[in-house]
């Protein structure tokens, strides 16, 4: 058999065997975050509230619905190395108020909650959604406990049906914007809780946590968890900005946390070593394990504490002067089946055409020697 048959038909079974869609029948990624109440016991006055942004699109269409009190948003981070830059736009809400007048004496502020939602099908068997939410706890003891999550998610309505997942993306954001004022210098103390410890009351079971899965060989899982301060002193040095970002990802199939990358990225200020840095990563990537519904995540109610509490960095405290302290945690998800690329169908499409007109060619002209090769 010559080199060239054995090439071409190398070509064909390359082709033949690329990975499709068939056998796929979701991508999710779930997002979770409770943020560790600070400690702070002289706050004159606060002003909490949250952001809530949520997309979906599938087949080319988009199910963001700018009815009624939603409006125009964009889900937007990105990571340290820049390889990872969201800006979807979504429909959500802004300035959504995250604590209201208790209407019994006494007099006091209650917590409250919302949710934003984004949801497409393409009519056949394929659909995509975005879910943002917050929950605030009421204030107590100079604590202002609140939890933020985002899902995003593409699948088959029904997975039993044979069938390509239709390319889409589900993507949502949550963010909670708080500003404390001061009238006396003082101290607070930050941490940051990773994961979900709800009970579901119409089960009694844990609400899902941290989790990413994907059975889609290009599917795409994006996690991000962020916060910033500003007003604030670190060691005796101004403090204002991004405090850390933390990125969990994965490309292709997640069966374990071997298929997921994570990048906690701090703040210069904050003066952490590489190593501190290498062993935050690790920390967070042991805590996520494969779990019975075959996702990849945190434990059913385990809250992952980013600093103190058993984490390679210790908890944080910092410094303010009479004024407005600024707090803004933030989390995101995304969930994306991408379009197949242009570039491979043109060239399978060439390579095919080729094969079949060499073949044609040695029909013609060497009949005798193709009876031999098969």
């Amino acid at each position: 058999m010559r080199i060239s048959s054995i090439v071409t038909m190398g070509i064909v079974a390359l082709l033949l065997s690329w990975p499709g869609t068939s056998g796929a029948s979701v991508v999710f990624t779930q997002g979770a975050e409770a943020a560790d109440p600070m400690t702070v016991n002289n706050a004159a006055m606060l002003l909490g509230t949250s952001n809530l942004c949520a997309h979906s699109d599938v087949g080319g269409v988009t199910g963001d619905n700018l009815a009624g009190r939603l409006n125009p948003c964009t889900i937007s981070f990105t990571n340290a190395a820049g390889t990872i830059n969201i800006k979807q736009p979504g429909a959500g809400v802004a300035m959504d108020p995250k604590y209201g007048p208790n209407p019994t004496p006494p007099p006091a502020m209650i917590g409250l909650s919302d949710r934003v939602s984004s949801i497409v099908t393409d009519g056949k068997n394929s659909r995509a959604f975005g879910v943002a939410t917050f929950s605030a706890a009421t204030p107590a003891g100079g604590r202002f406990p609140v939890t933020l999550n985002a899902r995003g998610e593409v699948s088959k309505i029904n997975p039993a049906l044979v069938g390509a997942l239709t390319p889409g993306t589900g993507a949502a954001q949550a963010t909670d914007p708080l500003q404390l004022t001061f009238t006396s210098s003082g101290s607070l103390t930050y941490g940051f809780l990773l994961g979900d410890k709800s009970i579901d009351p119409s089960t009694g079971l844990p609400v899902p946590n941290l989790g990413f899965f994907s059975d889609e060989p290009t599917g795409r899982n994006i996690f991000n968890a962020s916060a910033g301060l500003s007003g604030v002193t670190f060691n005796g040095q101004s403090f204002s900005g991004q405090l850390f970002n933390l990125v969990i990802d994965s490309s292709g199939v997640v069966s374990s946390s071997g298929n997921l990358n994570v990048e906690f990225t701090p703040s210069p200020l904050l003066g952490l070593s590489a190593s501190t840095v290498q062993a935050e990563d690790a920390f967070i990537k042991s805590n996520l394990h494969l779990q019975s519904d075959g996702s990849v995540g945190l434990d059913p109610g385990v809250l992952l504490p980013l600093f103190g509490l058993g984490a390679p960095i210790d908890t944080l405290t910092f410094g303010f002067s009479p004024g407005t302290v600024t707090l803004e945690d933030a989390v995101g998800a995304v969930a994306s089946v991408p379009e197949p690329s242009t570039l491979f169908l043109q060239t399978a499409t060439i390579l095919l055409a080729l094969v079949v007109s060499w073949g044609r060619r040695t029909i013609t002209t060497r009949p005798r020697e193709r009876d031999r090769q098969f």
